[in-house]
Parts: structure tokens; C-alpha cells; sequence
């Protein structure tokens, strides 16, 4: 059987199928692919949460565009938080990691870094409930 008389079949077998028919199909299969590739994401994320690696975007400066390509890659990443390990509010009961959503809602001014559990404790401050990984 060569290519064009198999395509020739094939269209003669979807034109014995109802368009809704095949309108339908092609809905399930779309919400099917779009839900596993949403399993396969989020697996991902939980799974970076684990381990506790996270990719965070840094600026580029001036710095790293003069020193050319390979010095900026083989310089030392900047930390990933402005002064400690954990953060609060200056008006709130709990500490957090940097990255979870209680401390990304906190102003700039309003910030005070702990360099540990315990630090932070001392001052009054307990864990966030909402924060994984405390």
C-alpha cells in the first residue's frame, strides 16, 4: 500500500464520522494532554521544593557584561537574601524563608533578617504555618 492510497483511506474513514463526533475527540484529547503535562509540572515543582533548590533570576550589571562572558559565569552567585536566612515584619508574630509568599509580601522597609531558628525565636517571632520547609 503506498502513502497516497493509505491517506485516501484515512479520509474516507473520517468522513464516515460525524463532525461532532470528531469535535468532541479532539476536546478530550486536548483537556487529556493538557491535564497530564499539568501532573508532570507540578511533580516537578514538588519535587524542587524537596530538595530545596530553587533558580532565581539575578540581574545583569554592568560588571558582568565588561568582564565578558566566561569571567561573569565563574563568578560567585549573589546570596539569595539581603541579610539572613530568615525574615519577618517589624509589626508580625511569624518568621519566614525569603521565598515563601508571606515574606515576598513584606516591604523592604519593613524586613528583619535572622540568621537563624533561633535568632528569630529570642525576638518573639515563631515559624509561619503557611511556610514550607521552616
Amino acid at each position: 500500500m503506498t502513502i497516497p492510497a493509505l491517506g485516501g483511506r484515512i479520509k474516507r474513514f473520517l468522513a464516515r464520522i460525524p463532525t461532532d463526533a470528531l469535535i468532541v475527540l479532539a476536546i478530550f484529547l486536548t483537556a487529556t494532554l493538557s491535564f497530564g503535562l499539568g501532573i508532570l509540572a507540578g511533580k516537578d515543582i514538588a519535587q524542587a521544593e524537596r530538595s530545596g533548590i530553587w533558580i532565581e533570576e539575578r540581574p545583569v550589571v554592568a560588571a558582568d557584561l565588561s568582564a565578558g562572558a566566561g569571567e561573569a559565569l565563574k563568578s560567585a552567585p549573589e546570596p539569595m537574601t539581603q541579610g539572613g536566612q530568615y525574615v519577618a515584619s517589624k509589626g508580625g508574630e511569624a518568621y519566614y524563608l525569603p521565598w515563601c509568599g508571606g515574606a515576598t509580601r513584606i516591604k523592604d522597609e519593613n524586613k528583619v533578617w535572622f540568621a537563624s531558628k533561633e535568632e528569630a525565636e529570642a525576638k518573639g517571632y515563631r515559624a509561619a504555618k503557611n511556610c514550607k520547609g521552616i
